[in-house]
């Protein structure tokens, strides 16, 4: 509330709502003026963009299928850096193989009967998120096993520690904002 002694009359209100409205307008105006300003930076650049992205889409799909070729070149260490990009192999992730969905329900019932509603959707089919978290042991009592994860090949930009530090600071920045908000 204002601490003023006297409320502002509507002479003073319509001034300051003209204020505001020319200052929106202005912001609005120069928020344009920017827009236009980067779609024509980004139609200019459009064609050279689109030649580097269809460039490194091709250098990437070649040096995948070089990684995969050289499969014993990556035994150990299974990945390398080189020129800055993570090549080699990593597991992927381990995955729950149902075998059969009807009888691993059934098993769920009698054998987890306090974790159906996490292990069994509602269309009672097994739910893999919740079979992953379920032991060996517990998963061979449902009908189910782990399968392992194979090595798969990799080619990515390696994080480099200034890459750390910037995303650190990034995500301080975040929760200081939304922390103030």
């Amino acid at each position: 509330m204002n601490a003023r002694s006297n409320p502002p009359d509507i002479t003073a209100i319509d001034l300051l709502a003209r204020q505001y409205a020319d200052a929106q307008t202005d912001l609005d105006t120069r928020t344009n003026d920017l827009r236009q300003v980067i779609d024509r930076a980004v139609r200019d650049a459009w064609p050279e963009l689109r030649r580097a992205t269809t460039r490194a889409a091709e250098r990437y799909e070649a040096l995948l299928a070089s990684v995969t070729d050289a499969r014993d070149v990556f035994e150990k260490p299974k990945t390398k850096i080189l020129h800055g990009v993570r090549v080699g192999y990593r597991k992927s992730k381990d995955a729950v193989q149902v075998l059969n969905a009807e009888n691993t329900c059934a098993l769920i019932h009698n054998v987890l009967p306090d974790q159906v509603d996490v292990l069994i959707s509602k269309t009672e089919k097994p739910v893999v998120a919740g079979l992953e978290q379920l032991d060996d042991e517990q998963l061979r009592k449902i009908g189910c096993k782990r399968v392992a994860g194979r090595d798969e090949p990799i080619a990515a930009l390696a994080e480099t520690e200034l890459d750390k530090v910037v995303a650190a600071l990034m995500k301080g920045a975040i929760e200081k904002a939304e922390a103030e908000a």
